[in-house]
């Protein structure tokens, strides 16, 4: 009987290796998040990181961007955009230019979208008698707030596209010392199928009453 047992010892081992095995097999992505080589938030460009950087800059000043950060090496700057009176979105650009060999440098950028929607709370009056207690007043207001609901990376190339060529176009200015380029003010705003729309419908919120003592 013991020689039998250990006869099933190495048996029982080899079937829970491969039991891990298998499991570990199986791929799962917790993060839905893809590194794959791709171009559209990179290029390369035969110009210091700095001088880059400062293109990007004019690229996005020209398009009606708000610039909230600067450093010579990086950037971030915001634009505001409503559809109508209850949809509301930012989209903003970070930039970050680092050197490579012999003068050149490589400009990351990225842009992100944050999602707004407008919120209604309603406020009603209270008044408080001492003997039948607090009494809710037919009186009130409603007040309209923008909250925000959402962010997410902006991933369409035709965006990215766009705004490296423009920034080239900067760049190629600066060093033939020509004008600076004219483009169309919306050359950096995203069409309807680069960008998420919020909700169309506004989000309540639960009625706020104001006491007042007795």
């Amino acid at each position: 009987m013991p020689l039998l047992f250990s006869g099933l010892r190495p048996a029982l081992a080899l079937g829970a290796v491969l039991l891990v095995a298998g499991c570990a097999s199986k791929n799962v992505d917790l993060a839905h998040e893809a590194f794959d080589d791709t171009t559209t938030f990179t290029r390369n460009y035969a110009a210091s990181p700095e001088k880059a950087c400062e293109a990007a800059r004019r690229a996005l000043l020209s398009q009606a961007y708000i610039i909230t950060n600067a450093t010579p090496q990086t950037l971030a700057a915001r634009k505001h955009f409503q559809q109508d009176r209850e949809q509301h979105y930012e989209i903003e650009f970070n930039i970050t230019c680092v050197p490579d060999r012999a003068g050149s440098s490589t400009v990351f950028a990225n842009a992100v979208q944050q999602l707004y929607t407008l919120r209604k709370t309603n406020t009603s009056a209270s008044v408080g008698v001492s003997v039948l207690g607090t009494l809710s007043m037919p009186i009130g207001s409603s007040d309209d707030s923008l909250v925000k609901i959402g962010s997410l990376t902006l991933t369409k190339p035709g965006l990215y596209d766009r705004f490296y060529g423009l920034l080239e176009d900067y760049l190629m200015a600066d060093a033939i010392g020509q004008p600076e380029p004219a483009k169309a003010p919306d050359t950096l705003n995203p069409s309807a199928s680069e960008a998420a729309q919020p909700p169309t419908q506004p989000v309540p919120a639960p009625s706020q009453s104001l006491k007042g003592g007795d």
